[in-house]
C-alpha cells in the first residue's frame, strides 16, 4: 500500500483499507472498511512488475465466479469455497492492484489440524496470537487428534474439502455444463487452507476455504495463463511431471491421508530395500506408500504402525481410492476429487453414530 494512494473496485467505489489481516511476500490482506465480511489483498510492488499477467488472470477469475458457482451450501448458508476474487482493486493511476474477497474472520490454517496431536502444543495460533479461549477450546474438542473422539469430525472435513475441490476440477456452469477452462493450483497444502465452522441446526458446520487463488493456473486450449514462478511444496507434490491436474490430485489425497491417519502416508522406513534415504519425499518417489506394492520391503516398525494400520478399518472404496493415488504408476488413475466426496460421503452414512469408535489409538 503507497500512503497517499486511493484504491477503487471494478464498480467504482471508493474503498478505505482498514487494519492489516496479514501480509506475505506476494500481498498484504486488509479489513474493508464499509464491509466486515469482505477483505482486501493489495500486491506489493515488485510482485506487480515480476508477475506480468496477473491482472488478466485476476479478470479471468472474476468472469469464472459470475459462470461458475464456487460456493459451498451449508444449511441456509451459502459461502466461497475460496478467496476467489468478487471485485478487482483499482488504484488512483487506473492500475489494477488487488482484490476484494470474502472475509474469514475465525478461521485457522488446517495445518494446525494436521498438526494437532499435541494438547500442549496444538491450536497455539488461537490461544496465544488470537487469545480467544472459547475458539481454542472448540477447535481442541473437534480435531485435537484422538482416534476414538474426533474422527468423526476429521472424516467430515475431508468429505467437504472433497467437495470443495469438485468444484474446481473442473469448474463447470451453474446449468452443469463444461466451460473449456481448467484450474491448475501445484501447491495444494495445508497452509493454504482455512477451516471454520459456523452454527446450522444447533450444530457447528465445518467449512474449508482455500487461500491464494490469485496464484491458480487457468488453462484452456489454446492459452495458459500461471505465475511467472509456480510455488511447490516438497511434502505435498506429486512424484512425476506434468504439471497437471493429476498433480493437484495426488496433494488432495496426502492431506486427506494426514487428517484421516494423523500421518503421511509416506512416512514409513524401509528394510530389504528402499535403505537409502530417510524422508518422505524420497519415499514417495520410489511409491513406498505404506500400503502399497512395495510395503514387503518396509520395516515391521512401519507395519505395526497404529496409525498406519487404521487404514484396515476404512471401507475397501477409500482403501482403493488412497492407492490409486500413491500406487499407480499412471498418474491418471488417481480418484477425482468428486470420486473422493461420494466414497466419504457413503463411509460416513454407513457408520453414523460408530465413527468414533472405529479406530485404535496407541
Amino acid at each position: 500500500m503507497i500512503e497517499g494512494m486511493d484504491y477503487f473496485n471494478s464498480s467504482g467505489k471508493r474503498l478505505v483499507l482498514g487494519k492489516e489481516l496479514g501480509k506475505g511476500g506476494a500481498a498484504r490482506v486488509y479489513c474493508d472498511s464499509s464491509n466486515p465480511n469482505t477483505a482486501i489483498k493489495i500486491f506489493h510492488d515488485h510482485v506487480l512488475q515480476k508477475e506480468q499477467n496477473l491482472t488478466f488472470r485476476l479478470k479471468k477469475l472474476v468472469q469464472l465466479t459470475q459462470v461458475v458457482d464456487f460456493s459451498l451450501k451449508i444449511g441456509a448458508h451459502s459461502r466461497y469455497l475460496g478467496s476467489f476474487p468478487r471485485e478487482l482493486v483499482i488504484n488512483s493511476s487506473k492500475k489494477v492492484v488487488g482484490y476484494q474477497m470474502e472475509r474469514i474472520q475465525s478461521g485457522i490454517e488446517l495445518s494446525e489440524i494436521v498438526e494437532g496431536r499435541n494438547i500442549q502444543t496444538a491450536f497455539q495460533s488461537i490461544k496465544i496470537k488470537k487469545k480467544d479461549d472459547k475458539l481454542y477450546n472448540q477447535f481442541i474438542s473437534q480435531f485435537l487428534y484422538d482416534p476414538q473422539n474426533t474422527i468423526y469430525n476429521r472424516l467430515v472435513l475431508c468429505r467437504n474439502l472433497a467437495l470443495a475441490f469438485s468444484k474446481m476440477y473442473p469448474p463447470k456452469s451453474s446449468d452443469g455444463k463444461n466451460i473449456g477452462v481448467k484450474i491448475l493450483n501445484y501447491d495444494i497444502k495445508p497452509q493454504n487452507i482455512l477451516v471454520y465452522t459456523i452454527p446450522v441446526s444447533g450444530n457447528l458446520a465445518i467449512v474449508p476455504y482455500i487461500l491464494d487463488v490469485d496464484n491458480f493456473t487457468l488453462k484452456t486450449q489454446s492459452k495458459v495463463l500461471s505465475p511467472v514462478s509456480p510455488q511447490i511444496t516438497h511434502h505435498y507434490r506429486a512424484p512425476e511431471g506434468p504439471l497437471d491436474e493429476y498433480y493437484d490430485y495426488f496433494s488432495i489425497a496426502v492431506i486427506l491421508y494426514q487428517l484421516i491417519f494423523d500421518t503421511h502416508p509416506f512416512t514409513v522406513r524401509g528394510e530389504t530395500r528402499f535403505r537409502d534415504g530417510d524422508t518422505a519425499e524420497y519415499y514417495m518417489n520410489n511409491r513406498c506408500f505404506a500400503w502399497g506394492k512395495n510395503r514387503k520391503f518396509l520395516t515391521s516398525q512401519t507395519k505395526n504402525d497404529w496409525r498406519h494400520n487404521n487404514f484396515n478399518f476404512i471401507s475397501p472404496q477409500l482403501q482403493t481410492l488412497f492407492i490409486r493415488a500413491f500406487d499407480s504408476e499412471i498418474r491418471t488413475n488417481r480418484p477425482t476429487p468428486s470420486e473422493w466426496f461420494t466414497e466419504l460421503k457413503a463411509f460416513i452414512m454407513v457408520n453414523n453414530g460408530k465413527l468414533n469408535t472405529l479406530f485404535k489409538s496407541a
